[in-house]
Parts: C-alpha cells; structure tokens; sequence
C-alpha cells in the first residue's frame, strides 16, 4: 500500500460501488477543468480496488465506454442500440492485463484505472481478439524489462507523481532523477558514480535511500550488504516521471557513465543475460558506436553464457 506521506492530502470523494453505477463517469471530464485535482496541497482520488473480481468489472464497464473500443474492436455502429450490458459480462480480460492496470493504477484506483485503461485502448497496447482482451506485443516488453519509459502517462497520473516530486528538496531530487536513467531497478554502487554532488559520501546516499523508503516512494530490495544496496521505484511512472523532465543532454551523458561503470561492475543484481541486455540498453541510449553494440552481441553468440560477459570491456 502507498504511504500517506508520499503522497498530498487526500480526500476520499466516491466509492467503488458508484463507480461500478456510473454516477463517475459524466464528472472524469470535469476534474482537470473545475476541481483542485492537480493542486499541490491536495489531490482527489477515490477508495482502491483490490479485489481482482471487481477490478475486472470495472474495466469492462470502462472499456464499453471508450469510444475507440466500441467501433474498433466491438465493430459497433453509433446508430445502433446493442445490449452493452451483455457485450460488456461477454467482454474477457487477460491476467497480464489485470496485473499491469493494478499494479499502475495506484493499487486499483479507480480513477486511475479509468485514465490507463483509455490510455492502453487509444495508444494500441492492448489487443481485442475472440473477446479476450490482451496485451499487445510492445507492452509485453514494457512488462518483461519493467521499463515504461516509452509509455505514455495519463495526464491525470503524471501530474500526481509531479506534485509529489515537487514536495522533495532539489537535492533527493536530482539524486532520483539520476537513479530513474539508471532504470526501475537501481544499486548504491552505480548511484554513488553517476551522482553530480562531490561533497555526497556513500553513508549520505544510504541515509537518503532509506528516507525514501519511509516516504513509500522507493523499496529496497536488498541491503544485507549496505555496499551493494538494491531499489527500485516503487509509486506507479515515479521513475518514468522523472526521466521525462530531464534534457535528453542530460540522459545521454549519465546513459554513457552508466555503460562505463557496468563494464567493470562490483557486483551485479541481475543474471548474465539480464545484465549483458541492460547494458546494451545503455549504449545505445548513450549513442555509443556500432563496434560497441557489435562487441555486446558477438559476446553474447561466443561466451554460449558462461564468464562474465563485462570482461569484454575491462
């Protein structure tokens, strides 16, 4: 569950059983234009759904209301009345699907589930075949590496994360701003390299860490060894967030450090396959050379797995 110190003052305003009544669904357009919704003292949401039974309800009554999915996918003509409330129980929804919408939406929120779910339909990452709705290749990736950076984030959703960004000093924000090029995934070890502020020492990076912790905006992972401390973001587009408000310079530079440090690494979260398609991401984000990339991939034909795949490039 999402702490409430990481988060503005909210107030709870419906429930889900009027969600499930549509009483919501004619006042979504009003919040950005009438209500405080995107206020940095305080943000409206609405009561989280868990239960994965009515989580799937919801979405159905969503999807038979995005205009896109009735004529795209249902093939419905606006000039025709059909039984929406029987297309809608027919309508079935992919466990991937379910898990990513919950895992994105602020725990099931529903008026973030309705916000993604648009999202997902208008920007083709879901798939509608024999009335099973899945997701499409490209968010399979997305979900595969973890990495949404190539999402697009609902308005609503990304406005949330800004206003919880902006309650962090510069400081911690820089430092996560550098942790988001690093990926949802982040040690302690390649923090401390890439971070700008000379004056920071490994013990003032742990101490940060930990205080994002308690804000709930981070998870860590691993820590048994506070040397080779492990993260990752844990607030739904924290990461992606913060990527998308830095220069493309800026990525592009720390990209390039990054690459350089895993090729010699103290030590490594990930497995041999996991760590040699991180560092490709890397170099090609870093605009590195074509050798480079060619070194990444004729490694990964001649080593059949085995050593360590940085050797290459000590």
């Amino acid at each position: 569950m999402l702490k409430s110190e990481a988060l503005p003052k909210l107030i709870i305003i419906t429930s889900y059983q009027e969600c499930v009544n549509g009483l919501m669904l004619s006042q979504f357009d009003n919040f950005g234009k009438t209500s405080e919704l995107y206020n940095v003292e305080k943000t409206y949401l609405m009561e989280s759904i868990s239960d994965r039974q009515n989580l799937t309800a919801l979405m159905r009554m969503y999807l038979i209301k995005n205009e896109k999915f009735k004529t795209e996918y249902l093939k419905l003509e606006s000039t025709k009345m059909p039984n929406l409330d029987k297309i809608k129980n027919d309508i079935l929804i992919n466990e991937d699907v379910l898990d990513f919408v919950l895992s994105k939406s602020f725990s099931g929120n529903p008026l973030f589930v309705y916000d993604l779910l648009n999202t997902m339909v208008d920007k083709n990452l879901v798939i509608f075949n024999q009335n099973m709705l899945s997701c499409s290749a490209f968010l399979l990736v997305m979900i595969k590496f973890k990495d949404w950076a190539k999402l697009e984030i609902p308005y609503r959703m990304e406005k949330l994360i800004g206003n919880i960004i902006d309650n962090l000093n510069p400081k911690e924000i820089i430092i996560l701003k550098c942790a988001s090029v690093i990926g949802n995934i982040f040690d302690i070890n390649i923090l401390y390299a890439i971070n700008p502020f000379v004056t920071i020492m490994n013990e003032d990076l742990l101490a940060m860490i930990y205080n994002f912790e308690q804000l709930g905006i981070i998870e860590i992972l691993s820590d048994s060894n506070p040397n080779e401390l492990v993260a990752k973001f844990s607030l739904p587009f924290l990461r992606e967030v913060l990527y998308i408000r830095m220069l493309s310079e800026q990525k592009t530079a720390i990209h390039s450090e990054i690459a350089r440090n895993l090729k010699t690494p103290k030590f490594s979260y990930h497995d041999y396959e996991k760590e040699r398609q991180i560092l490709l991401r890397h170099l090609i984000e870093s605009e590195k050379t074509v050798m480079s990339l060619m070194a990444v991939k004729d490694d990964s034909k001649t080593s059949n797995g085995k050593g360590n795949f940085f050797s290459k490039f000590r």
